[in-house]
């Protein structure tokens, strides 16, 4: 039997449609979910924090861990149905491109050292082994500062127009009009350059003079 709302049905409808790697990823896919809520809750926005704890130093809806773990085969029946179909709610797709662009960016370990800049889950955490509800009442002036720089530092636009690409343990961002003209040869020689550098993600690039430069600073 699914367990998930309304809402996250169509969460993970949207996700299935337009992200399939988040929706096969269960700690992505609730990562995904809980900045969601965090951003429709700073927005106010309907938002919805139930059933959300920290498990393993990972945020988990463990309404959707259930369903993506013993239910999965009928979950994605539904959201392929006719019927589903003609159900409606409004998802913020702005808000839902950032959050799915934040999750696919980061590896699990940065997940979860990143999740520890927000007081929302430092408040509670307690033992990693311990499933702790996180309360939204935690979620303070800090959390909603760091928010708002993600959210203009990567705005949608941007989002938009970057190619990702995955070399290794790094996630790579390509203005998208330049991807094509980089070949496999240059992506394998970025990747051994990444990989003796050990940057933290995600890594910016562009290509300049034949070359895939780190950038540094957007201008």
């Amino acid at each position: 039997m699914l367990c998930l709302n309304i809402r996250k049905l169509h969460l993970a409808k949207w996700i299935y449609t337009n992200k399939p790697k988040l929706f096969d990823n269960t700690i992505k896919f609730n990562f995904f979910l809980f900045l969601y809520e965090l951003y429709s809750k700073i927005e106010y926005d309907v938002c919805d924090f139930k059933y959300l704890v920290l498990y393993k130093r990972y945020p988990i809806f463990m309404n959707v861990l259930h369903d993506l773990k013993k239910e999965k085969t009928q979950l994605i029946k539904l959201l392929q149905s006719e019927e589903f179909k003609n159900t409606s709610y409004a998802i913020n797709k702005n808000r839902a491109i950032l959050c799915a662009f934040l999750a696919t960016v980061l590896t699990r370990k940065e997940i979860q050292n990143f999740i520890y800049n927000f007081n929302i889950i430092r408040k509670r955490y307690i033992d990693e082994n311990l499933k702790i509800h996180i309360n939204e009442k935690d979620l303070d002036h800090s959390d909603i500062l760091l928010l708002q720089w993600l959210k203009d530092y990567y705005p949608v636009e941007f989002i938009k127009k970057t190619k990702i690409c995955h070399l290794g343990n790094n996630y790579v961002l390509i203005p998208e009009q330049k991807f094509e003209e980089i070949s496999l040869e240059q992506i394998f020689d970025f990747r051994n350059i990444l990989y003796s550098l050990n940057l933290a993600n995600p890594v910016e690039c562009d290509l300049q003079d034949g070359s895939l430069v780190i950038v540094t600073k957007r201008k």
